[in-house]
């Protein structure tokens, strides 16, 4: 890829100078086939494509924790769940978990806003 200033120099030896793409080739070092796509070229913003979006693997489990988690508010502060009982509570479960520590922490620690607990008032 070009910086804009070699581009603009590519174009400005083709519309003012009148030079052949051979002749700018030559004479810039680039590949015909690179001053050619840069002389066509109008539009030179990159388009992005659109991320997809990847269900994670403990949305399987994400009602029946936060059930739980909802239940632990009504519960003395020391009787809560904690990250490793939850994680015991489902392998008891389900015997199979298909989701790494790293997942479990940040669901628990509340990194993804739309997981947050409503607080009985």
């Amino acid at each position: 890829m070009l910086t804009m200033i070699q581009v603009h120099h590519i174009k400005f030896l083709y519309e003012e100078k009148g030079y052949s793409l051979r002749e700018i080739a030559n004479e810039t070092g680039h590949d015909f086939k690179t001053v050619q796509k840069y002389v066509e070229q109008q539009d030179f913003n990159l388009k992005l494509e659109k991320r997809k979006t990847v269900s994670k693997r403990i949305d399987v489990y994400k009602d029946e924790i936060m059930d739980w988690l909802i239940a632990d508010l009504e519960m003395p502060k020391k009787q809560r769940h904690t990250g490793k009982r939850v994680f015991d509570r489902l392998k008891d479960k389900w015997i199979y978990i298909k989701f790494l520590d790293t997942s479990r922490l940040s669901f628990l620690l509340g990194q993804h806003p739309e997981w947050i607990i409503p607080h009985p008032t």
